[in-house]
């Protein structure tokens, strides 16, 4: 049975990830015909590259504590390059890192809401198992 574990290549989301948001949409190309009600649409519609938004929060014991925390995820992040992001400890995307959106929480500023996106070039999840063959 599948669990959750999110992750970006080797660096753990666990803690951080209150929501996952992904998307998924087709290229629809429709031609206008003349005299005609409504359009001719491709009958086989290609998948366009996906994006991937996981929202949540870090807290900190102290406000420098929570900056270098998130110096620290941001360069994780950036020198990534493409790699693997999991949801699910069976499944996972082909992603790299696009943006990080950050709001401090008053009254302390020790707490901070993030949301990072990943692009996806490739809009297929691929399975982890290693397909076996066995020989008779």
């Amino acid at each position: 049975m599948a669990s959750i574990l999110p992750k970006f290549g080797t660096l753990e989301l666990t803690s951080l990830v209150q929501t996952w948001r992904p998307s998924i949409s087709q290229r629809l190309d429709a031609i206008i015909v003349p005299r005609r009600d409504g359009s001719i649409g491709d009958s086989y519609p290609k998948f366009l590259p996906r994006i991937i938004s996981i929202g949540g929060r870090m807290i900190g014991s102290s406000g420098a504590v929570l900056r270098t925390d998130l110096d620290n995820l941001k360069s994780a992040l950036i020198y990534a390059g493409q790699d693997k992001l999991w949801l699910w400890d069976d499944r996972y995307l082909n992603a790299t890192f696009k943006d990080m959106n950050y709001n401090y929480i008053s009254p302390n500023l020790k707490n901070v809401d993030i949301d990072l996106s990943f692009y996806c070039h490739d809009p297929f999840q691929y399975s982890a198992a290693q397909n076996s063959q066995q020989a008779t």
